[in-house]
């Protein structure tokens, strides 16, 4: 899908919260605009500072996390319980195939800052 089809569809609302995570810059809802989705949103993206740990060439200065559940393991008794995190948004082919999301997600973020820059 290109930017201006994604743009008729939905759009990014971006929280700045405070928050002790380091590096953390911003809080991302997916909302849709139009469709059979409209009137819902999807929580849990954040833009990071700093490269991906797992590719750091696609995205050198930020990252983006998208959305998961924790899930509670079972432990036994008087040991840690052990967590796992399960995707909430699979690409169709892969991982990677979130890289055009994450991107847009990253140039509405600029846009984003750029306005608030502007309204100063």
């Amino acid at each position: 899908m290109n930017s201006r089809a994604f743009a008729r569809v939905c759009r990014f609302e971006f929280t700045v919260t405070d928050t002790v995570s380091v590096g953390k810059l911003a809080d991302v809802s997916l909302v849709w605009t139009a469709g059979p989705f409209v009137g819902l949103r999807l929580d849990g993206f954040v833009v990071w500072r700093g490269a991906d740990r797992r590719n750091p060439g696609r995205f050198p200065d930020r990252h983006v996390s998208m959305p998961a559940k924790k899930l509670a393991g079972t432990a036994p008794p008087g040991s840690k319980p052990t967590f796992a995190f399960i995707a909430l948004l699979r690409g169709v082919n892969g991982f990677w195939d979130l890289d055009p999301l994450k991107a847009a997600i990253l140039a509405g973020y600029d846009d984003w800052q750029r306005d608030l820059v502007d309204r100063r």
